[in-house]
């Protein structure tokens, strides 16, 4: 199974796949329309006609904020969280063929590559907490040193939009 036969299988777009892919992988302060914008690179009436087909579709939904009200969040359904499984397995699948240094080897490669890119547009980072400068780690997880939040081991590889990438990693 690849990415395009995925979406073809739900008549969505490679769009519709890519949002959903990261907001499966995002955390709570990167869940919103202006955060899924930067991360596509995307202007907001192109990403806000993909959002609307994905909530038709019954593949999203947007939900207030509790402190702030004005702000809402986007978060995957059972059935956005069904393509999000079947979009990781794709990857997972590609990622058991390979020896673990190739692995490694592609993983740091390519994370390298997309570092220069986000450089050179001075994109966000969006990266993980375990990768992040204000990352404290502890026994259950760690704490963000921006925003003072305890963070579960279950979190600590959601993508972030206040990433700021750790030199020395």
């Amino acid at each position: 199974m690849t990415a395009k036969p995925l979406a073809n299988d739900h008549n969505l777009q490679h769009i519709h796949i890519q949002i959903i892919g990261y907001l499966g992988r995002c955390n709570h302060y990167s869940d919103t329309f202006l955060m899924l914008c930067d991360y596509l690179g995307q202007t907001k009436g192109t990403v806000s006609k993909s959002v609307d087909k994905l909530q038709e579709k019954g593949y999203l939904e947007k939900r207030a904020d509790p402190h702030d009200k004005r702000k809402s969040h986007l978060c995957l359904t059972q059935k956005g969280l069904s393509i999000y499984e079947k979009q990781r397995a794709v990857w997972s699948a590609v990622g058991s063929k390979m020896a673990p240094e190739e692995h490694t080897q592609t993983l740091y490669g390519l994370q390298s590559v997309l570092r220069q890119f986000q450089k050179m547009n001075k994109n966000r980072s969006f990266g993980t907490c375990t990768s992040c400068r204000h990352f404290n780690p502890g026994k259950n997880g760690g704490v963000c040193g921006l925003t003072n939040e305890t963070l579960c081991a279950e979190n600590l590889n959601l993508i972030c939009a206040y990433h700021d990438e750790n030199i020395g990693t």
